[in-house]
C-alpha cells in the first residue's frame, strides 16, 4: 500500500480555532506558545526537548517560568577549626590498633610454632576456653594502654580532673541494725550424740599431737625428756641402772613425785576462788540481759512458809533478777520478778514447779520488756491491800495485783 505524503508545512502551523466569544479569545491570547510549536523555529533532527536545558550565570532555568523576578541565594558555610590534637589523638588509636594486632599476630605465631593452636580441620577451635581479654571492661577508662602490663599507666592521677569516673563524692550507707534484730536468740547449737563427741575430741588431740610432734621434727620446740617410772626402769636406763641401781631408783622417785606436785599445782590453778566464780556469774549474767529485757508475774495464794518464803528470795538474788514480792498479811502474794531471758526462765520453773506449794500458785503473764522497772529485788510485808496499790502505782502496775486476784478468787 501506497503511504500518502505528508505536508510538513500543515504539521508546523497549528490548526486554526474558531472564535466562539470575544472572552474566550482574550484569554487565549494572554497564553504564550512553546518556541517549539511554532513554524519559525527549526527542530533539528537529534533534539531532545527532556535533556535540553539552558544556563543562566549556572543555573538551570526553567523556559516556562519569567526569570527576571527571581533571586538565587546560596546557604553560607560556617567556618569551623578543629580541635587541638584531634587527628593526632585519632592517629595515636590508629598506631595503638596496628601494635595490638602486630603483637596478636606475634603471640598466634608463638602459639603455633608451640603447637599450641587449635586445629580447624578437626574443629578444635569449637572446644577450646575463651581466652580473657587484654583488659577488663572496668578498667579501659582508667588506663591509659588497652593492656595489663608490667607498669600500669594510668589516665587520671588527679582526682579533681572533671573526667575523672572515680571521685571522692561517694556516700555509703551505714549498716543500721532493726529495733528487733538486738535482741533476736543466737542460733541452737547442733546436738551431738555421745559418740560424735568422743570422735571429735579424739581427732582435736590427734591434730594437737601432731603439730606438736611436727615443731619437736623442725627444732622449734626441744624434745622432752623419757618419762621414766618404776615398771620401766631397766628398759629406759639400762646402762645407768647396772652400774648404781639405788642412785637411779632415789632419782626416778624424784622425777615422779615432782610430777604429782606440778600436776596437783595445776588443778588448784584450774579451780577458781570465790572472787573469780563471782566476777564470771556477773559477766554470764550481763550478757544474758543484753539481749533482751523479760518479765515473769506469779500470784501464790499464801506465803506463810518460811522455806518456801527463803527460797523465793535467795534465787531471786543468785539469778540478780529485778523486782519486788508484795506478801499482804493473811492474804495473796504477788511477785514480779524482771531479767535476762535464762534467769526468769530458771525462776519461772523454781516457782512452778520445783518449789511444792500446797496452794495455789499460777503464772499471771510473761513477756519481753522495752526497759525495766525496778533496779533492785525487794520483799515488802503489808496489813492493807491500798499500800501495795500505792505502791505499784509509782510504776503504774496496779493491775498486776488486780489480775492475780480475779485468778486466786476464781479458783
Amino acid at each position: 500500500m501506497a503511504k500518502r505524503p505528508v505536508d510538513h508545512e500543515a504539521v508546523d502551523q497549528p490548526p486554526k480555532r474558531e472564535k466562539s466569544s470575544t472572552s474566550e479569545s482574550s484569554e487565549l491570547e494572554k497564553v504564550g506558545i512553546h518556541p517549539l510549536l511554532r513554524g519559525t523555529t527549526k527542530v533539528p533532527a537529534n533534539f531532545n526537548p527532556l535533556k535540553q536545558s539552558r544556563k543562566r550565570e549556572g543555573f538551570v532555568v526553567n523556559p516556562y517560568i519569567d526569570q527576571k523576578d527571581i533571586k538565587y541565594s546560596r546557604p553560607k558555610r560556617e567556618f569551623h577549626l578543629n580541635e587541638k590534637g584531634k587527628y593526632i589523638e585519632r592517629a595515636n588509636e590508629i598506631r595503638r590498633r596496628l601494635e595490638e594486632e602486630k603483637r596478636e599476630q606475634e603471640e598466634q605465631k608463638a602459639l603455633a610454632a608451640q603447637g599450641l593452636t587449635p586445629d580447624e580441620t578437626t574443629g578444635e577451635q569449637y572446644f577450646l576456653p575463651v581466652r580473657p581479654p587484654a583488659v577488663e571492661w572496668w578498667d579501659q577508662p582508667l588506663l591509659s594502654e588497652r593492656r595489663y602490663g608490667d607498669e600500669l599507666k594510668v589516665k587520671y592521677n588527679d582526682k579533681d580532673d572533671l573526667k575523672n569516673p572515680i571521685t571522692e563524692y561517694i556516700q555509703h550507707p551505714v549498716p543500721v541494725m532493726a529495733p528487733w534484730e538486738k535482741h533476736l536468740s543466737p542460733p541452737k547449737p547442733l546436738y551431738l550424740t555421745k559418740k560424735e563427741i568422743k570422735r571429735l575430741r579424739k581427732n582435736e588431740r590427734q591434730m594437737k599431737l601432731k603439730e606438736k610432734q611436727d615443731r619437736m621434727k623442725l627444732g622449734l620446740d626441744p624434745t622432752p625428756a623419757p618419762k621414766v617410772k618404776l615398771k620401766n626402769l631397766m628398759n629406759v636406763l639400762t646402762n645407768d641402772a647396772i652400774k648404781n641401781p639405788t642412785e637411779v631408783e632415789m632419782r626416778v622417785r624424784q622425777e615422779i613425785e615432782e610430777r604429782r606436785r606440778q600436776h596437783e599445782a595445776a588443778n588448784m590453778e584450774r579451780h577458781a576462788n570465790k572472787e573469780d566464780k563471782a566476777t564470771k556469774m556477773a559477766r554470764k549474767f550481763e550478757k544474758d540481759l543484753q539481749k533482751g529485757y523479760f518479765s515473769a508475774v506469779f500470784a501464790v495464794e499464801s506465803l506463810e512458809n518460811n522455806q518456801h518464803r527463803y527460797k523465793v528470795n535467795i534465787n531471786a538474788k543468785q539469778l540478780e533478777l529485778k523486782g519486788m514480792c508484795l506478801n499482804l498479811e493473811n492474804g495473796q502474794t504477788l511477785i514480779i520478778v524482771e531479767g535476762g531471758e535464762r534467769s526468769v526462765s530458771k525462776y519461772k520453773r523454781l516457782i512452778l514447779h520445783r518449789i511444792q506449794w500446797g496452794v495455789k500458785c499460777e503464772l499471771v503473764w510473761e513477756g519481753q520488756l522495752v526497759d525495766l522497772h525496778f533496779s533492785k529485788w525487794t520483799m515488802y510485808d503489808f496489813t492493807d491491800e491500798d499500800e501495795i496499790l500505792a505502791l505499784l502505782a509509782k510504776f503504774r502496775l496496779e493491775n498486776y495485783w488486780t489480775q492475780a486476784k480475779n485468778i486466786i478468787n476464781s479458783s
